[in-house]
């Protein structure tokens, strides 16, 4: 029979850990100072801001002296403008018009590959020696 009072086994259940001590430093928490229920905090405020003094236009400080020419000025401005919308809805066709291009080649070319492969596939079917 085996002696089991030198056993290893008996050798770990034999030692006992101490309790681990209480320690006598403050926790690492930090205290919440509490609010009262009542109060809502208060937003902050925005910066003081100077008060907006609004400037005379062009043609306020014209006058009726230059009514005929500030009148063409504003419809060359609108008519740029509307010129510049139209240019960019032009641009955004033209774009459209490329990429679909570019998606067409890139599809007929996939094309023409699976018909060249599709084509050897049916010359050797109709070969007696195609798989062989």
């Amino acid at each position: 029979m085996r002696d089991l009072s030198h056993s290893p086994y008996r050798a770990i259940n034999a030692i006992k850990t101490p309790p681990t001590p209480t320690s006598p430093t403050p926790s690492l928490k930090h205290s919440v100072p509490e609010e009262p229920l009542g109060e809502m905090p208060k937003p902050p405020t925005a910066p003081f801001l100077p008060p907006f003094t609004r400037r005379e236009t062009l043609k306020e400080r014209l006058g009726q002296k230059y009514k005929d020419e500030l009148t063409q000025i504003e419809a060359i401005e609108a008519s740029r403008s509307r010129a510049a919308s139209e240019q960019v809805q032009i641009s955004k066709a033209v774009r459209r018009a490329m990429h679909e291009l570019e998606i067409t080649s890139i599809d007929l070319r996939a094309a023409q590959i699976r018909r060249e492969h599709a084509e050897n596939h049916r010359r050797k079917a109709a070969s007696a020696n195609g798989f062989f």
